[in-house]
């Protein structure tokens, strides 16, 4: 939260905030609109002045402030609906109304419609604005109680300050106020305002650094707690789940585990609860996180565990085990020991040429770039280059920029002392960097990262060593960086919204991501890949894909690459009746990729589609798409003929 305010006309020209010129000079403006009716262009700072010409069309009484008040019920009403934000922001508050109460100025909050809801700090000024109108339960949107710094606020989304004659009801003129626009840090919707207010000769300019810093606390800890309140809901609804379900953040610390899970495993919850993956003992043995993983519970069962990731709105939040015992005489899938590195699935040149430079970088400690589309498979490959390094027996620590706050990344990534701010933890918060000491540090979204938190993290870079917030020791750090862009950061770069110096520390090793478009040849590997994977994860057997499917498949340009196709086939696998995928199961946006003749047998439909579409790619060179098919000239002729195609 970074805010700045413009004193520029109540100040000398030394920068000097002159208290009495300020008066003067806010006064005769005020006169100026009252008996000449216009509107002082010039002199006015556009803030106040769009605030007046408001207030002109509202037609506010400026020598009467009559803002509606509510019932004590209505007051009552309001306070209990807003409960989850006040029970945050009052005790904050409320720790600073002697410090207020000293320094002779007044704290209030007021809601998002404008209504005053708690004032804390001195006294006498409360009993003054009491007098004014502005006590709890009133309305200080402008429309009720014209230009103010509250109205300001709620208006136009920013922080504001009102001094002494820019109030556009005459009442307020005697009065300071700075208001601050407190924000739901996952929505960003404003939820209320934070108001200083002091008479004017006890005005501090400086008092809005103060504001600003209790507003983002406020934030922060609104943060927390609703994090804290979802982790809550979270874990009553895992304890209603069939199977058993281990959650993990994403630096694969154990977050969340239902009773079931507890139960097959034969653990207690304060014995798993925070602890990282690797070092949980009677999972020790699994080595490779993207296979399956079997635990021998008793002489007839097994417990089954099968790891997925979490994603939201296209973002890794982290994964969750699914876990469920099997009888060993109904086992359908073997585990087999396998020490042996999985690469990532592709055989086509493009993706050839990826695997080539991943898997000889993956022996150096330089830092990689990946870039790509979405879906791609860019955390696959940062994975697999891990587990390839030397590091691949240190942690694997992946951060996705773009899912966590601007105002927490640095705490988050960084990490903070106890006591680095108000709201922060009492035991502070270990950074990214120090979790994954000695191992590779996945920095997704990188585009993402505010400016000021890339400043700090080419110095951790450079230095190789960090100074958590609000301490003072420095601490070493030895990571390996991947960092991940569905952007063109160099793009980034230019139009100024990356540091260039950034860029080139992170950009040694650049590997970006084919199209699934561009690696059509395959797509046969990956479905294969992905009807196994997913027959053990949902507990269905699949054989295959029905005649022509595969067809069908290669005919569609799969936007969505990688992820795309894994999704289709899961939804495919989840309605599908049999044991073969059908064309009939297969989404529609797949199945619609053209029109098909009706009298085609459904084996032919998905060769029809991708024939179709290299046919209208090559312009009827038959040449062209006889190479896009990978078939011969006869057979596209051959082809052609069957389906009509002129």
């Amino acid at each position: 939260m970074t805010y700045s305010m413009d004193f520029d006309l109540l100040s000398d020209i030394s920068g000097h905030f002159d208290i009495e010129r300020a008066i003067t000079h806010t006064e005769a403006l005020w006169q100026q609109l009252l008996t000449q009716r216009s509107m002082p262009q010039q002199d006015l700072r556009p803030t106040i002045l769009n605030s007046w010409q408001r207030c002109l069309d509202l037609e506010v009484n400026p020598h009467r402030n009559t803002p509606p008040q509510l019932s004590v019920r209505e007051i009552e009403n309001r306070l209990q609906t807003r409960k989850e934000y006040l029970d945050v922001i009052q005790p904050i508050v409320a720790g600073m109304e002697r410090i207020a109460d000293l320094s002779r100025f007044i704290i209030a909050f007021a809601d998002r419609e404008g209504f005053l809801l708690m004032i804390y700090g001195n006294r006498q000024l409360k009993q003054e604005m009491d007098k004014l109108n502005s006590r709890v339960g009133n309305n200080m949107s402008e429309r009720y109680a014209g230009t103010n710094a509250i109205g300001i606020a709620l208006t136009t989304g920013q922080p504001s300050q009102v001094f002494h004659a820019e109030h556009f009801c005459q009442g307020l003129h005697n009065y300071s106020c700075i208001a601050i626009p407190i924000r739901d840090p996952f929505s960003q919707e404003i939820i209320g305002v934070l108001d200083f207010v002091s008479r004017v000769e006890d005005h501090q300019p400086h008092i809005f650094g103060m504001a600003a810093q209790m507003g983002r606390c406020i934030e922060l800890e609104i943060y927390r707690e609703e994090k804290e309140r979802e982790d809550l809901f979270r874990e009553q609804i895992l304890d209603q789940m069939e199977g058993g379900i281990i959650v993990l953040n994403d630096d694969d610390r154990i977050s969340q585990v239902n009773l079931k899970a507890l139960d097959y495993l034969n653990v207690e919850r304060k014995s798993i609860l925070n602890k990282r993956l690797q070092d949980f003992d009677i999972l020790s043995g699994w080595k490779d996180m993207e296979e399956p993983f079997w635990l021998s519970r008793d002489q007839n069962t097994e417990i089954f565990l099968k790891r997925r990731p979490i994603v939201h709105q296209q973002r890794t939040l982290g994964s969750f085990i699914f876990c469920e015992p099997i009888k060993k005489a109904s086992k359908q899938v073997t585990s087999q020991k396998n020490t042996s590195i999985r690469r990532p699935i592709g055989r086509s040149p493009a993706f050839r040429d990826v695997l080539h430079v991943a898997e000889h970088t993956a022996q150096f400690n330089s830092n990689i770039l990946i870039s790509g589309e979405t879906g791609t498979g860019k955390e696959v490959l940062a994975r697999f280059i891990h587990r390839k390094s030397r590091r691949h027996d240190k942690p694997f620590v992946a951060v996705n920029c773009g899912s966590i706050p601007r105002e927490l990344l640095g705490s988050e990534l960084f990490g903070y002392k106890a006591g680095a701010f108000t709201g922060a933890s009492k035991k502070g918060h270990i950074s990214k960097f120090e979790l994954a000491n000695g191992g590779t540090l996945l920095l997704d979204e990188i585009s993402e990262m505010p400016i000021e938190s890339q400043v700090y993290l080419l110095r951790v870079i450079e230095e190789k060593v960090l100074t958590p917030l609000g301490g003072t020791q420095q601490i070493p750090v030895d990571v390996r960086i991947i960092a991940v862009s569905n952007k063109d950061l160099y793009k980034e770069v230019k139009a100024g919204r990356f540091r260039d110096d950034l860029f080139f520390r992170l950009n040694v090793v650049h590997i970006n991501m084919p199209l699934l478009k561009e690696r059509k040849e395959d797509i046969p590997l990956l479905v294969k890949h992905f009807i196994e994977d997913l027959s053990q994860s949902l507990l269905k057997r699949v054989e295959g894909l029905s005649p022509g499917i595969v067809d069908a498949l290669m005919a569609y340009e799969w936007p969505g690459n990688v992820r795309e196709l894994k999704n289709a086939l899961e939804h495919a696998m989840v309605i599908c009746p049999g044991e073969m995928i059908t064309w009939e199961v297969l989404p529609e946006k797949i199945r619609n990729g053209g029109s098909v003749p009706d009298h085609l047998p459904e084996q032919e439909r998905g060769r029809y589609l991708r024939f179709v579409r290299a046919f209208q790619e090559s312009k009827g060179n038959i040449t062209q798409a006889a190479k896009l098919l990978n078939v011969s000239r006869p057979t596209v002729y051959a082809w052609r003929k069957k389906f009509g195609l002129n």
